[in-house]
C-alpha cells in the first residue's frame, strides 16, 4: 500500500503491462518479466500495477482474480516449494479445482506440477466462456532461494494459458534462466527530475509538511547525482526529519561511490548520534 501511495511516472511501463494483463489484440502469449537493477522500482510498478488492474482496468465484477506475492518477505515465499504450495492453495480455494496432494509430497514433484495445474484451470473453472480470468504477479525472483531449480523457472508454462496472464520482476541475474523467447519489460531509464519532484511533493503533502525551496533544490541536486527511485526514497525519509531551519548537508561520496549506500550510512551515523 507504502508503494502506491506515493507512486509517480512509468506512464509507458504501466500502459505495457495493462496491454498485456486485459490481453489486448497483438499482445504476445508468453509470461512477462519486468527486469532491472535494484533500485529501479520495479516492486513499485508492480504493486501499483496491481492497485491499477483491481482498482480500474479489471473491477472484480469482471471475473477477473488477481494473485500477488512478494517474494523473499516471509517463509512461505523464500522456498519454492512452499511458494508453490501456498499458490496452489490459494487458486483451489479461488476455483474449487483441487489439488492433487500426491504431487505436493515434495519441491521437484510440485514444480512439475504447478504448471499443469495452471492449464486444468483453464480447461475447467477458466475455460473459453466461463468470463474468468487469473492475473499471477510474483514481485523479486531472484529473492527466491536457489534451491530445487528455482532459478530454472521450469515451474513456469513457457505459454500462458487460456485466461492467464503471468507476470514477474527480477533483477538481470545470470543465475536465472529467463527463457530466451519471453516478453521482456526492461526498466533501465533514470527517473526524470519532475517525477522525482512530484513523489517527493506528494510524499511531503500526505504527512503535513512542506521543504523551502532551497532544501527542495538541494534534494533534487542530489537525486541528479543517482536517478533512482530507491535513492529517492531514502532521500524523502531523511527530509521528512528535517525543519524550515534545517540546512541539509547529505553526503555526496567520493566518484564510484555507490549513492544509495552513502546515503544509507549517513542515516545510521544519524541515529547513533
Amino acid at each position: 500500500v507504502n508503494k502506491v501511495k506515493t507512486f509517480c511516472g512509468q506512464e509507458e511501463q504501466l500502459a505495457r503491462l495493462r496491454r498485456y494483463l486485459l490481453d489486448e489484440p497483438g499482445v504476445a502469449k508468453r509470461p512477462l518479466f519486468v527486469r532491472g537493477l535494484s533500485g529501479m522500482g520495479k516492486t513499485s510498478l508492480l504493486a501499483q500495477c496491481v492497485a491499477m488492474t483491481t482498482e480500474q482496468w479489471c473491477p472484480p465484477s469482471e471475473g477477473v482474480s488477481v494473485v500477488f506475492r512478494y517474494l523473499g518477505t516471509s517463509a512461505m515465499s523464500y522456498h519454492i516449494g512452499d511458494l508453490l504450495l501456498s499458490l496452489l492453495d490459494q487458486l483451489q480455494l479461488l476455483y474449487g479445482l483441487p489439488v492433487d496432494e500426491e504431487a505436493t509430497e515434495s519441491s521437484i514433484l510440485l514444480c512439475r506440477y504447478f504448471p499443469q495445474y495452471l492449464n486444468s484451470l483453464c480447461q475447467g473453472p477458466l475455460a473459453p466462456g466461463s468470463g474468468r480470468r487469473l492475473l499471477l504477479l510474483l514481485d523479486s525472483l531472484d529473492q527466491l532461494s536457489p534451491r530445487d531449480g528455482a532459478y530454472s523457472l521450469a515451474w513456469l508454462p513457457r505459454i500462458c494459458p487460456p485466461g492467464i496472464r503471468l507476470v514477474f520482476s527480477s533483477v538481470p541475474a545470470a543465475e536465472i534462466r529467463f527463457p530466451p523467447d519471453c516478453e521482456l519489460l526492461e526498466l533501465v531509464a533514470a527517473m526524470p527530475r519532475d517525477t522525482a519532484l512530484a513523489a517527493l511533493r506528494k510524499k511531503l503533502q500526505r504527512r503535513n509538511r512542506r521543504l523551502q525551496d532551497s532544501q527542495e533544490r538541494h534534494l533534487l541536486d542530489l537525486f541528479g547525482m543517482c536517478p533512482k527511485p530507491i535513492y529517492l526514497k531514502v532521500l524523502m525519509r531523511e527530509a521528512l526529519t528535517w525543519t524550515s531551519f534545517t540546512e541539509p548537508r547529505l553526503p555526496v561520496g567520493q566518484p564510484g561511490d555507490d549513492c544509495v549506500q552513502v546515503l544509507v550510512k549517513h542515516v545510521f551515523e544519524g541515529l547513533e548520534n
